[in-house]
């Protein structure tokens, strides 16, 4: 900062800078410029370098929740196929169930049969 006030304080005074001075002035621009593009350059890397990290912590991420949709994908798939195992066997046990009420039914008409057969008979007898 103080060699910038002495530069104003030279160029305010009209003294005109010696051939040494002009060449230190023109050696310090160029270091400014070069220092400055150096940083530029930096900058970018650091930027692109942190875009680059907060890519892969988003791939990461993307990466993780889609292993826990393959997971829930997973279960839900057994839970389906034990469904269906558990239908089979419902219709299975229907299907017995059916068949039994049939031939209770069966059996039951025999029996009301069979009964009406021996009411009469009984009706008979009791009359002779």
């Amino acid at each position: 900062m103080f060699f910038f006030l002495k530069e104003i304080q030279k160029l305010k005074g009209g003294k005109k800078p010696s051939l040494n001075e002009q060449k230190n002035d023109h050696l310090t621009v160029q270091w400014l410029s070069t220092a400055i593009s150096e940083l530029r350059s930096e900058l970018a890397e650091v930027s692109s370098n942190y875009n680059t990290s907060a890519e892969m912590q988003q791939r990461q991420e993307l990466a993780s929740g889609l292993d826990l949709l393959r997971g829930d994908v997973a279960s839900f798939r057994r839970d389906l196929e034990e469904l269906r195992a558990e239908q089979q066997q419902t219709v299975v046990t229907l299907g017995q169930l059916k068949q039994d009420v049939e031939t209770s039914i069966k059996n039951s008409q025999i029996a009301s049969s069979a009964n009406a057969e021996i009411k009469t008979k009984f009706i008979t007898y009791a009359k002779v």
